[in-house]
């Protein structure tokens, strides 16, 4: 008898813990991949603003050796317009005071399941990055960078560009 009133309390407890919780900050569905074709290695384009400003041939000091280390690369990952949006709002309520979300932050791994790259093309990107010859370091929790290195000998001669100059 007593087992079967503290198993009804403690499913009570749970359950009255974890409805508010969900929501407060209800569930979404998993963010639609973008990368939907193979990545084509001819198809490139230099993003306007990408390049650091002291990338400039003034700043040049020639080759580099090739086994030397080009590490701590970081490839960005945007969000889709319609993700900005949606995880302004969340924010917006998570600060309102009232809100069910009210001072319920996110962690980060929650942002990047909700509104971050979906898990499809991390592992696209990921998986194209490693058969390029970079060896993937990490993946921000949510989804927002890729941190990568390889040797300078895996990039031709006249595409590295390095964003301070070597004195």
């Amino acid at each position: 008898m007593i087992r079967r009133l503290l198993a009804c309390l403690s499913l009570s407890f749970v359950l009255g813990t974890a409805i508010p919780a969900l929501s407060a900050n209800p569930p979404q569905s998993q963010p639609a991949s973008r990368v939907t074709e193979p990545i084509d290695d001819n198809l490139r384009v230099v993003l306007k603003g990408s390049v650091h400003p002291l990338a400039q041939p003034p700043y040049d000091k020639g080759a580099v050796m090739p086994s030397m280390p080009v590490e701590r690369m970081l490839l960005v990952l945007k969000r889709s317009a319609s993700q900005d949006k949606a995880l302004a709002a969340a924010i917006k309520e998570m600060s309102r005071p009232g809100s069910k979300t009210f001072h319920r932050w996110m962690t980060a791994e929650q942002i990047g399941a909700r509104y971050g790259v979906s898990q499809d093309d991390v592992n696209t990107i990921t998986a194209w990055l490693s058969g390029s010859g970079f060896n993937v370091s990490s993946v921000s929790k949510a989804r927002g960078e890729i941190e990568f290195q390889a040797p300078a000998s895996r990039f031709p001669r006249h595409s590295i560009q390095r964003s301070t100059p070597i004195c």
